[in-house]
């Protein structure tokens, strides 16, 4: 079951990603990916969008291979311990929101934390 959950949560920001590439510079800002992106985006340049699909991919990825970890199969253990790397990468990207969270570190664009960050 909490396969599923992560698989779908993946999908869900690989969709995100893509909504924000194709909606562009507002939002970027919105979302906090930072100005520089945003800016690059406005002015029509393109690489904004395809590192935002780069990323929309890599989620889209996670996401099969979590629900491929929720059906047993010859190889279940391998991509279940493929999960648990996974988790290890957000886990990490969490304890960076600890810091930012207590103010101990800005966000890239230079700002400090606000909820919807989190």
């Amino acid at each position: 079951m909490l396969y599923l959950l992560a698989g779908l949560a993946d999908l869900i920001l690989a969709l995100l990603h893509v909504l924000v590439a194709v909606l562009g510079g507002e939002a970027y800002i919105f979302l906090r990916a930072g100005k520089v992106m945003a800016a690059a985006d406005v002015a029509g340049e393109i690489w904004p969008a395809l590192l935002t699909l780069v990323i929309a991919a890599i989620f889209l990825v996670w996401s099969l291979i979590c629900l491929w970890a929720a059906f047993k199969d010859k190889y279940g253990r391998a991509v279940r311990v493929l999960v648990a790397l996974i988790g290890g990468v957000f886990v990490l990207r969490g304890s960076a929101l600890f810091f930012q969270f207590f103010g101990l570190t800005l966000f890239s664009d230079g700002e400090s934390p606000v909820f919807r960050d989190f």
